[in-house]
């Protein structure tokens, strides 16, 4: 049922552990982070993230709608923070952040927000190849140049959501110190943000690479996303308790992949 189990767990630290993300308020009884939103399950196997908002007079209440709502409650919470270059982790793989990010790309595009989405994750480019963009981030440098941003219109690829552009990066075994140019992209940010009311970026996970801390200087916050369907272990506990040092930068976790049956809250 869960993943991430390689070892057997005694009955009461079983009890503690297995639910750890199951429900929202045994989430947060365990994490500690303030919850933005809660993601409830739906299948994207059938139905792409992009379908799912589009919303007619016809469309009735239910698990779509719903997906919906729970990606606006998400969409306010980024706004009210007053920050404006977000980075999206995560404490292990496979808890969901590419889809939350294109989730809420799609819900920032219903109110005619630019927003321009940045793959950082070097370890997994899976944002990159969904949108099929350039994956040129490694590749731009100032190099002093003073007229050096417009070289952005030739890495910036335009998606299929309204108002929304992508720069993508390959895929590689290095961190991100130790693969951008010297005067990148992401060092100059500020001198871009005027042309954008977000950007959001998707760094490697916690427990398994450097490249979100690296990539911490570079955002005005970041926001953990947990899927329901895994366990915390001390590995986890440690990834959150770094996040939690951010202080101010932290705007809080996302729950992500939640059943029905357990939305509590």
């Amino acid at each position: 049922m869960f993943s991430f189990t390689p070892r057997r767990l005694n009955a009461p630290e079983c009890a503690g552990w297995s639910k750890a993300r199951r429900s929202p308020s045994i989430f947060s009884k365990n994490v500690n982070i303030k919850l933005l939103s809660v993601i409830n399950k739906v299948d994207l196997r059938h139905k792409p993230v992009e379908a799912y908002f589009k919303i007619t007079e016809e469309t009735t209440p239910g698990n779509s709608l719903t997906y919906v709502e729970n990606l606006r409650k998400l969409r306010y919470e980024i706004e009210a923070s007053g920050k404006k270059i977000i980075l999206f982790t995560s404490t292990k793989p496979q808890e969901g952040k590419t889809t939350i990010i294109e989730s809420l790309a799609n819900s920032f595009s219903l109110t005619k927000k630019n927003v321009l989405l940045i793959d950082t994750n070097f370890s997994n480019n899976t944002l990159t190849e969904k949108f099929e963009a350039k994956p040129l981030l490694e590749q731009f440098s100032l190099n002093g140049e003073p007229n050096g941003m417009e070289k952005l219109a030739l890495i910036n690829h335009h998606t299929k959501i309204p108002n929304v552009d992508i720069i993508g990066c390959r895929e590689s075994l290095f961190s991100p110190d130790e693969v951008l140019l010297k005067n990148n992209l992401l060092s100059n940010l500020s001198k871009i943000s005027g042309q954008y009311d977000y950007i959001l970026m998707e760094g490697a996970s916690l427990n398994y690479h450097a490249d979100t801390k690296e990539l911490l200087k570079y955002a005005d916050a970041v926001v953990a996303i947990f899927s329901a369907k895994s366990v915390i272990r001390q590995t986890d506990k440690d990834s959150i308790q770094f996040l939690k040092n951010q202080k101010e930068k932290l705007i809080g976790a996302v729950l992500n992949e939640v059943e029905e049956d357990n939305i509590d809250m």
